[in-house]
Protein backbone atom coordinates (compact mmCIF):
# COMPACT_ATOMS: atom_id res chain seq x y z
CA UNK A 1 0.00 0.00 0.00
CA UNK A 2 1.39 3.17 -1.07
CA UNK A 3 0.28 5.90 1.49
CA UNK A 4 0.86 9.65 1.61
CA UNK A 5 0.81 11.45 5.55
CA UNK A 6 -0.48 15.12 5.89
CA UNK A 7 -0.16 16.38 9.69
CA UNK A 8 0.83 19.71 11.18
CA UNK A 9 2.64 18.51 13.90
CA UNK A 10 6.31 16.79 13.15
CA UNK A 11 5.90 14.51 16.03
CA UNK A 12 3.07 12.77 15.08
CA UNK A 13 3.77 12.65 11.31
CA UNK A 14 7.10 10.96 12.10
CA UNK A 15 5.19 8.66 14.19
CA UNK A 16 2.35 7.55 11.82
CA UNK A 17 5.01 7.51 8.55
CA UNK A 18 6.98 5.08 10.96
CA UNK A 19 4.08 2.93 12.18
CA UNK A 20 3.05 2.40 8.67
CA UNK A 21 6.54 1.96 7.06
CA UNK A 22 6.81 -0.85 10.03
CA UNK A 23 3.37 -2.79 9.10
CA UNK A 24 4.84 -3.17 5.98
CA UNK A 25 3.85 0.03 3.62
CA UNK A 26 4.85 2.40 1.67
CA UNK A 27 4.99 5.92 2.74
CA UNK A 28 5.13 8.24 -0.68
CA UNK A 29 5.64 11.13 1.20
CA UNK A 30 4.64 12.92 4.09
CA UNK A 31 3.38 16.85 4.75
CA UNK A 32 2.16 19.29 7.11
CA UNK A 33 0.20 21.02 5.19
CA UNK A 34 -2.64 20.69 2.31
CA UNK A 35 -0.32 22.27 -0.63
CA UNK A 36 2.24 20.40 0.03
CA UNK A 37 0.47 17.20 0.15
CA UNK A 38 -1.46 17.80 -2.68
CA UNK A 39 1.55 18.46 -4.94
CA UNK A 40 2.79 14.86 -3.16
CA UNK A 41 -0.27 13.29 -4.41
CA UNK A 42 -0.36 14.69 -8.09
CA UNK A 43 3.33 12.93 -8.57
CA UNK A 44 3.17 9.97 -6.08
CA UNK A 45 -0.04 8.80 -7.03
CA UNK A 46 -0.63 7.25 -3.24
CA UNK A 47 -3.30 4.27 -2.79
CA UNK A 48 -3.71 5.80 0.99
CA UNK A 49 -3.17 9.34 2.58
CA UNK A 50 -3.67 9.66 6.01
CA UNK A 51 -5.04 13.08 7.19
CA UNK A 52 -5.34 15.33 10.19
CA UNK A 53 -8.39 17.00 10.37
CA UNK A 54 -6.90 20.66 12.08
CA UNK A 55 -3.80 21.82 9.86
CA UNK A 56 -3.19 24.92 10.95
CA UNK A 57 -4.32 27.93 9.09
CA UNK A 58 -5.74 27.31 5.80
CA UNK A 59 -7.20 24.65 3.86
CA UNK A 60 -8.50 21.80 6.82
CA UNK A 61 -8.29 18.11 6.32
CA UNK A 62 -11.61 17.43 4.85
CA UNK A 63 -10.96 19.86 2.34
CA UNK A 64 -7.81 18.27 1.81
CA UNK A 65 -9.87 14.56 1.76
CA UNK A 66 -12.02 15.89 -1.47
CA UNK A 67 -8.99 17.45 -3.06
CA UNK A 68 -7.35 14.73 -3.20
CA UNK A 69 -10.33 12.29 -4.23
CA UNK A 70 -10.51 15.03 -6.77
CA UNK A 71 -7.28 14.05 -7.90
CA UNK A 72 -7.39 10.52 -7.81
CA UNK A 73 -10.83 9.25 -7.17
CA UNK A 74 -9.73 5.75 -6.51
CA UNK A 75 -7.58 7.01 -3.23
CA UNK A 76 -8.24 5.35 0.22
CA UNK A 77 -8.80 8.25 2.57
CA UNK A 78 -8.61 8.28 6.50
CA UNK A 79 -9.23 11.62 8.44
CA UNK A 80 -7.86 12.00 12.01
CA UNK A 81 -8.36 14.07 14.79
CA UNK A 82 -8.09 14.80 18.28
CA UNK A 83 -11.55 15.78 18.06
CA UNK A 84 -14.17 13.43 18.37
CA UNK A 85 -16.48 14.74 15.77
CA UNK A 86 -15.32 17.24 12.90
CA UNK A 87 -18.16 19.67 13.78
CA UNK A 88 -15.90 20.53 16.14
CA UNK A 89 -13.41 22.05 14.79
CA UNK A 90 -15.96 23.76 12.80
CA UNK A 91 -16.67 21.84 9.85
CA UNK A 92 -20.05 21.05 8.54
CA UNK A 93 -18.38 19.79 5.19
CA UNK A 94 -19.02 16.09 4.78
CA UNK A 95 -16.00 13.36 4.65
CA UNK A 96 -15.93 12.34 0.74
CA UNK A 97 -17.23 9.05 0.31
CA UNK A 98 -16.13 6.12 1.73
CA UNK A 99 -13.30 8.05 3.94
CA UNK A 100 -13.14 7.53 7.39
CA UNK A 101 -13.37 9.61 10.71
CA UNK A 102 -10.60 8.34 13.17
CA UNK A 103 -10.04 9.25 16.36
CA UNK A 104 -6.19 9.81 17.34
CA UNK A 105 -6.94 8.45 20.60
CA UNK A 106 -7.56 5.06 18.80
CA UNK A 107 -4.68 4.77 17.10
CA UNK A 108 -2.20 4.83 19.72
CA UNK A 109 -1.65 1.56 19.15
CA UNK A 110 -0.29 0.43 15.71
CA UNK A 111 -2.32 -2.75 15.41
CA UNK A 112 -5.19 -0.79 16.15
CA UNK A 113 -4.20 1.77 12.75
CA UNK A 114 -3.62 -1.20 10.24
CA UNK A 115 -6.81 -2.34 11.09
CA UNK A 116 -8.23 1.07 9.83
CA UNK A 117 -6.02 1.22 7.06
CA UNK A 118 -7.38 -2.14 6.02
CA UNK A 119 -11.20 -0.89 6.28
CA UNK A 120 -10.94 1.57 4.93
CA UNK A 121 -9.60 0.34 1.49
CA UNK A 122 -11.86 -2.02 1.53
CA UNK A 123 -14.72 0.32 1.61
CA UNK A 124 -16.60 0.97 -1.74
CA UNK A 125 -16.15 4.34 -2.90
CA UNK A 126 -19.48 4.35 -4.91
Amino acid sequence: MRALVVDDDDFTRVLLVRTLNAAGHEVVGDSADAAGAMRLADTAKPDIAIVDLDLGPGPNGIDLAHGLRKLNPSVALIVLSSYQDPRLVGSTRPLPLGAMYVSKRSVGDPATLEASVQEVCSAPLA
